[in-house]
């Protein structure tokens, strides 16, 4: 599907999805209790931007990804989605914070392991890390080769930004992620005080996460 730029559309938060067959599987070789990062990798972990957020931006990854056909990204878009909070020192505006995230992983040889174990080569780092250094940075050009990776992260980071108390529909790139803003609102009302950030959080949340997927489609 094409990229395309911000869109001028708005949606009620408790509309239904617009009809699309969306699906959450796991594309990653790991048990779910793996697939986000537990509270000790943060430098800051905080209720904003900690592992809770980290692991619902993991889930609207999956769905983008094999929504739209770009299963090949999931991988990758996994990773970022992992990665891209690691690094924050406050929960204010903050620029460099993804090129913090990206000094995380390059300071500990176990993270980097964790995902080329999983799969990712020498060669995807350079793409995952521009897509972690410039998903709080502006707008990369639709010609550059890591739009599209960078285009998935801002969009299931931005999937989220309901926690804040609003999301603004011109800020998505993919109309599919539009659709999936009612799904994002229920997702974090649903399981905000689900379970104590840990090592088990993802799998307590995954199955909620699925069902309700499922009564949204």
């Amino acid at each position: 599907m094409p990229l395309t730029g911000h869109l001028l559309i708005f949606a009620e938060p408790e509309q239904k999805m617009k009809q699309h067959s969306f699906e959450l599987v796991n594309p990653i070789p790991l048990p779910l209790s793996q697939l986000a990062p537990v509270p000790e990798l943060f430098t800051r972990h905080s209720p904003i931007h900690g592992q809770p957020h980290v692991s619902r931006v993991i889930i609207h990854t999956f769905i983008l990804t094999k929504a739209l056909g770009l299963e090949d990204y999931a991988l990758k878009a996994w990773a970022a989605a992992y990665i891209h909070d690691l690094g924050r020192v406050d929960d204010g505006v903050s620029p460099e914070h993804g090129l913090y995230a990206v000094g995380k992983v390059q300071d500990n040889p176990e993270l980097k392991t964790l995902f080329e174990g999983c799969g990712v080569k020498e060669k995807d780092w350079t793409e995952i890390f521009f897509a972690v250094t410039h998903h709080c940075l502006e707008e990369v050009p639709l010609e550059h080769p890591c739009r599209t990776l960078t285009a998935l992260l801002k969009d299931a980071d931005g999937l989220d930004r309901v926690r804040l108390g609003g999301l603004d529909p011109s800020f998505l790139r993919f109309p599919l992620s539009v659709s999936l803003i009612p799904y994002a609102w229920r997702l974090f009302r649903n399981t905000r005080y689900l379970a104590r950030p840990g090592q088990d959080y993802f799998e307590i949340l995954w199955p909620v996460a699925r069902q309700l997927l499922q009564k949204e489609t």
